[in-house]
């Protein structure tokens, strides 16, 4: 593997960690809104994981050769999946809570 294909590679994994970071930024930001317009105790754990979620994505960016330093990639791996279960969490419990009071989840047809 030359240093054109290195290149290429982690200008592609650049290109993709910068719109997981925009989509999940944008699409935290914007539960958390509606969390705020229900008055749900969630937004301050949406803001929280938005945040968190950015930092995470933007070290795991960095050109570093992750699995040259394998304890640090394990860590990391691991904070991975714990974040995403957090997120699922908080997901399921706004979900949860703004069916209870009564907001509609989904669009009416024809309307």
């Amino acid at each position: 593997m030359g240093i054109q294909d290195f290149t290429l590679l982690y200008g592609l994994q650049l290109v993709a960690s910068v719109l997981m970071i925009y989509f999940h930024f944008q699409f935290l930001t914007n539960l958390a809104e509606i969390a705020a317009q229900a008055m749900l105790p969630q937004r301050i754990s949406l803001l929280c994981l938005r945040t968190i979620r950015t930092l995470f994505t933007t070290v795991t960016a960095l050109p570093i050769a992750w699995t040259e330093v394998y304890p640090l990639a394990v860590v990391l791996g691991i904070v991975g999946v714990v974040i995403g279960i957090c997120t699922c969490v908080v997901l399921f419990g706004l979900r949860k809570a703004l069916k209870r009071d009564g907001m509609p989840l989904q669009p009416e047809m024809g309307k």
